[in-house]
Parts: C-alpha cells; structure tokens; sequence
C-alpha cells in the first residue's frame, strides 16, 4: 500500500512546472533504500529572465536571504528483517555562517510509517536535524550526519519515541553524480516497553542531481 503513496507523491513533485531535486539509491545485499528530494527554488523578480539551472540557482538560495525548501520522500526495504517503510517530509536549509559555504544545515519534520518484523506497525512525526559540510582540501568529499527523533506525543500505531540517526561519507564523481557510503541506524520503542530495530545498515550509494 505505502508504495502506491509513495509513487503518488514522487509523481506530483514531477509535474511541478518548476522543479529542481536529487534521487538517490543506496543498497547492501539485503536491503536497498531510495530517496527523492525536491527543492523549491525561488522565482526571480525578472519574469522576461530564463530559469537558473539547478547548480546556479543552489548558492543564492543558501545565501541566507531567502533560505531553500526541501520536500523529500523515502522507501525502504530490506529482505531479511521483512520491513517496509515510507518516510515523507519538508526541511528547510541554509548557511548558519554567510562566510563558511562549505557548511549546510537543514531542520525540517518528517512522518514515519510502515511495518518492522513483519507485525509492527509504526506512525510516527519526526523532529528532523541535519549537518553537511563538503572538506575545502578534497573540494569533492564531504560528511553529513543526521539526527531525527519522534517525541511519545507524536507517536501512534504500535510504537513510540522512533530514533534515526545517519553518517554519511561522500565523493563527488561527477558535478552531479556523488557516490556515498553511509552508516543508518533506526529504532522504536514498543507498547510494551521492547525496544525494535527498524534499521541498522551500513550501505553503498549514488545521488544524481537533476
């Protein structure tokens, strides 16, 4: 069923006359996970003036004048601990430091849903957090790491107080294709007080920008 939802909603970010975002697959021999991001770009004062492609128009947007919105959504699956998941969300980006580039932070919220071994059923709203900062030695490697957390309030179905947290080592291949390897853990309190791990995956992957 999620994955109908899932397509659903990749399909109407598609059909959005103005769009720019990134896709990205990461897998390991039991599991694979695939993330869409839609970024909403700001339109320009200058109706007679072309559309910025999306590697211009990314350094005005994290100026700090207007900041950049971030629509993403996620599916994962993975064979041997029968799990599906769908998660779905807004960020909103920027520089903390006009002066520093190389460092990003987003801050958004974003919904959790699916089913962990099988018979856990978990919904859950995430406060989310993120930092990405690209080394200016290597100019194309960087790391990013990833926190979310969803409060006992925000939580429904079968599970509470749902945690993620994400590290991710990555490589610029190409202007807009990166290669990653990242490191995800993902995990819910139970009802009943059992602790289930949703994911706990180390993964190999490549994010195009489009």
């Amino acid at each position: 069923m999620w994955r109908k939802y899932f397509l659903g909603f990749i399909f109407c970010l598609l059909t959005t006359p103005v769009w720019a975002g990134t896709a990205e697959i990461s897998f390991n021999d039991s599991s694979f996970q695939f993330l869409y991001e839609y970024l909403f770009q700001h339109q320009n004062d200058n109706a007679d003036a072309p559309p910025a492609a999306p590697e211009e128009a990314l350094p005005e947007l994290f100026s700090g004048h207007y900041g950049l919105v971030i629509a993403n959504a996620r599916y994962l699956h993975n064979d041997d601990k029968d799990i599906e998941m769908f998660s779905g969300g807004l960020d909103l980006a920027g520089q903390p430091f006009i002066d520093n580039p190389t460092l990003q932070m987003r801050i958004g919220a974003k919904l959790y849903t699916g089913k962990a071994n099988g018979k856990v059923d978990f919904l859950n709203i995430a406060i989310a957090l993120r930092g990405e900062y690209v080394i200016p030695d290597t100019e194309r490697m960087g790391i990013s790491v990833g926190f979310n957390y969803a409060p006992k309030v925000f939580s429904f179905g079968d599970s509470a107080h749902l945690m993620e947290t994400e590290v991710r080592l990555s490589y610029a291949l190409f202007p807009r294709l990166n290669a990653f390897i990242s490191y995800q853990n993902i995990r819910c309190d139970l009802v009943d007080d059992e602790r289930v791990g949703v994911d706990n995956s180390v993964r190999l992957g490549f994010s195009g920008l489009f």
